[in-house]
């Protein structure tokens, strides 16, 4: 039985910083690397990953 959890802050947090990582979905699989181009013009993205199920991408987004 678990009676709680403790979080761990990363430095991200410690720095003010926060992060989002959002799931999307695209019409075509040939055009994942077409939007991994597209989403680099944005600063606030800093990774984007390519995963096989439902979705197509995680995009992580960080921000102050």
């Amino acid at each position: 039985m678990i009676n709680g959890y403790l979080p761990i802050l990363g430095n991200d947090y410690m720095r003010g910083r926060v992060s989002e990582h959002s799931l999307a979905t695209l019409e075509s699989n040939k055009a994942i690397s077409l939007m991994v181009t597209k989403l680099k013009q944005y600063p606030q993205i800093t990774k984007a990953y390519a995963v096989i199920g439902t979705h197509d991408l995680i995009v992580v987004l960080e921000a102050k």
